[in-house]
């Protein structure tokens, strides 16, 4: 228990769920378990862990009863919130069909606890608190947590070859259902299709909270890489993505009905992109969809970029086998199937052809890279948890946005981006501006700040949008998002300058920590510049692993806009020397 009410990682109001899955009985009450309230003949459900009805230090293990279970539940509501969801898939009566065989049902009787032993197990918490409790674990008006339960109180759960009856229920309905908009109550109707009226096992849903959405929708955060396609012209759908994202002219989305994380989410329709503009693009479904909202959500399934992304193998004793069905699977020429993230890439025999260099080892894999602008250092890194076609694919994304550039250059020798480090009480600049020629050399120091100032030359007010960029791991994360910034105006005017790290909301300072499994310390600050603003959060990858930020912010999206925009981008290569 000490390890949820404890634990700082699960926050107030939290999904928490409990789940049990195995046998239940019941132990007649002892004297006083009900306060001398009538009746006191009654008996207690109990769940059976696995050394039920065992003797232990002299007594007997009586299980774990509904009242301490309630007492244990009404404990961790108070510190973690009630949004707890307890499923039991066992029961505490035995089948009274004759034609069921126990060995298949979910109940064990009791054979040598006595009642005074539930006293013995007894949650610490529920000493000296009033049993007020009668319908066992069936609290009808419970507050605290919902209740889904294999049967009712005097059914039985039935368990076959792939485990209870219940339990398989209930997973197939949180694959066939959007849990983000169900109920508990809507969830059970979904598993009672597995049960007939006639059964003796029908599941139930009890709480207070029963009709609320489950988990109250907490897992089912929006997922930022979904984009909002509009289809109010529904011969040309516009999606509030451009060229200044990455998109090009044939880039591939898959459509649709919502965008949250964890729900089931079908497809429901491709869209081609046949009209980039800067910061929208339109498109044509591939086919006709049967029903297709005015405004539906699409994620991009393939970039369509123009200059493949090439990778050179080089073998390993120790997993030849995951080399060779990697080889396998790479296309030698442009125009192959796409990544499992929609880029094009390519396996080349060179390696001073390659992007990147990779050698899968046993536990982990060596990424050699190039120091870019330089295109000269070698930047070696270990990468671990991360399948092969993974880390080629945060590759192959992380050096589409670093190279990113508008060949126009509407903006070029217009922006300037300079960085400082920080005092930490007056948080006034240090010394000069260390990036300089779009390279900065930083002695590293434990704990420094640092600000990034962004100056404006040219005719227009812009959106600016900072990430940090870290070839160790191909985490893209961001920096500066003036979308959170509580002005409705352009933050970069023109003719002026914007402060990243001043210490204010909306401008925290940078801070960066070396890691320990690369050769190098190495990053890169990538700007994008909009003359409006538009959602980037498509950008982001991974988890920063040896850089942090003093930054966190929500995201909104914004609605299509007018055409005639400008973008640009402007980059900045950071090398850490320890001191």
């Amino acid at each position: 228990m000490a390890h949820l009410i404890n634990n700082p990682a699960i926050d107030q109001g939290d999904a928490l769920l409990v789940y049990f899955a195995g046998h239940g009985s019941t132990i007649p009450a002892p004297k006083g378990w009900y306060g001398g309230v009538s009746p006191e003949n009654r008996d207690v459900q109990v769940i059976c862990p696995y050394d039920h009805d065992t003797k232990q230090f002299g007594k007997r293990v009586a299980g774990i009863s509904d009242r301490s279970m309630l007492a244990l539940l009404n404990e961790l509501a108070r510190v973690k919130g009630n949004n707890i969801t307890f499923i039991a898939d066992c029961c505490f009566s035995p089948p009274k069909a004759k034609s069921l065989d126990r060995k298949f049902t979910r109940s064990t009787p009791t054979i040598k606890c006595k009642p005074d032993d539930l006293y013995y197990g007894l949650w610490s918490g529920a000493r000296g608190v009033p049993n007020v409790n009668r319908d066992g674990f069936y609290a009808w008006n419970c507050g605290t947590h919902v209740f889904l339960s294999a049967c009712r109180p005097d059914g039985i759960a039935c368990e076959g070859k792939n485990g209870g009856k219940f339990t398989n229920s209930f997973l197939e309905a949180a694959l066939e259902l959007s849990l983000h908009r169900t109920s508990y109550n809507l969830l059970l109707d979904h598993i009672l299709r597995d049960f007939r009226s006639e059964d003796e096992q029908r599941p139930l849903c009890v709480g207070k909270h029963n009709s609320h959405i489950v988990f109250d929708g907490v897992p089912f955060s929006i997922d930022p890489k979904f984009i909002l396609v509009d289809f109010a012209n529904s011969s040309q759908p516009c999606l509030d993505v451009g060229a200044v994202h990455g998109i090009a002219k044939g880039s591939e989305l898959s459509l649709h009905f919502h965008n949250h994380f964890g729900s089931r989410n079908p497809v429901i329709g491709t869209l081609i992109v046949s009209k980039v503009e800067a910061t929208k693009c339109f498109g044509h479904v591939k086919a006709p969809i049967p029903y297709c909202p005015k405004l539906c959500w699409a994620k991009i399934v393939r970039w369509n970029n123009r200059r493949p992304f090439r990778v050179h193998l080089k073998k390993s004793l120790t997993s030849l086998c995951s080399w060779w069905k990697l080889r396998r699977s790479l296309p030698t020429v442009a125009g192959g199937p796409a990544s499992i993230g929609g880029l094009n890439v390519i396996r080349v025999k060179n390696s001073k052809e390659a992007n990147i260099t990779m050698t899968i080892g046993h536990d982990d894999i060596t990424v050699i890279t190039k120091e870019q602008p330089a295109n000269q250092a070698q930047l070696i890194s270990r990468i671990r948890d991360r399948g092969p076609a993974n880390v080629i694919d945060d590759a192959a994304r992380f050096n589409l946005h670093l190279s990113r550039q508008n060949p126009e250059g509407p903006l070029n020798g217009l922006i300037h981006m300079e960085l400082f480090r920080m005092n930490h009480t007056s948080w006034s600049p240090i010394g000069e501006n260390l990036l300089r020629n779009g390279k900065a050399v930083i002695t590293f120091e434990e704990g420094a700040i640092f600000k990034v100032v962004i100056r404006n030359d040219s005719p227009y007010d812009l959106w600016p949008y900072l990430f940090f960029m870290d070839p160790a791991s191909f985490s893209i994360t961001k920096v500066y998002d003036p979308e959170s910034s509580p002005q409705n105006f352009a933050p970069l005017l023109r003719g002026r300058q914007l402060s990243i790290g001043t210490g204010r909301p909306g401008s925290e300072a940078l801070s960066f920590q070396l890691g320990h499994d690369s050769s190098h310390h190495s990053g890169y600050l990538k700007l994008f510049l909009t003359s409006n603003p538009v959602p980037f959060s498509i950008i982001e990858q991974g988890h920063p692993s040896e850089y942090s930020f003093f930054y966190d912010r929500e995201f909104s999206r914004s609605p299509c806009i007018l055409t005639g925009q400008v973008w640009d981008t402007l980059s900045g290569f950071l090398k850490f020397m320890e001191g």
